[in-house]
Formats: C-alpha cells, structure tokens, sequence
C-alpha cells in the first residue's frame, strides 16, 4: 500500500466517523390514523434535535416524536463512502 492510498483509506475512515458522530435523524409523526416517519435532519450524535422541531426551526404542521437515528440512511451513507473510498484506492495503486 502507497503512501496516497494510505491518505485515501484515512480520509474515508474520518469521514465515516464524522457521518457517525452527526447521523441523520427522523422522528414518526401521528395524525388521526396514519403514523409516518419525518426527517429531522443531522445532529450531534449525544445532542440529538428536539421533539417538534425541523431542522430549520421551524415547528411542523404535526409535530413528531421522540426522534431517533436513521440508521437505514445511515448504512447506506457509509457504504457509499466505503465503496468510493475503495474505488479510489485501488485506483491509486503502484502500475509497475
């Protein structure tokens, strides 16, 4: 492994932990019958966002509940940077 691939794989690696220090967010709202889920955007991982309230202050029309980690969306984001991050370091391989 070179000296660029190194850089590579630690930059995916720091981006990885910052996705996972700032996750993205949603809460489940409940109108009359229907429940639907909302996103509440990223936040600091141990400072999540208030309960009512958007990402860009302002209170929804329903506001949700109890918001939690979008763990789905999650997952999908680190497995992109993952595989970007792989794309790029075989890329950067020694040709000799």
């Amino acid at each position: 492994m070179n000296r660029k691939q190194q850089i590579v794989l630690l930059i995916g690696l720091a981006v990885i932990l910052l996705m996972g220090l700032f996750p993205p967010w949603r809460g489940f709202v409940k109108t009359t019958v229907p429940v639907y889920e909302q996103n509440a955007g990223y936040a600091f991982l141990f400072n999540p966002p208030e309960k009512g309230r958007l990402a860009n202050g302002y209170e929804p029309e329903f506001p949700y509940r109890e918001p939690n980690i979008n763990f789905s969306f999650l997952a999908t984001q680190w497995c992109i940077v993952a595989a970007l991050t792989a794309f790029v370091a075989v890329w950067l391989h020694d040709r000799k």
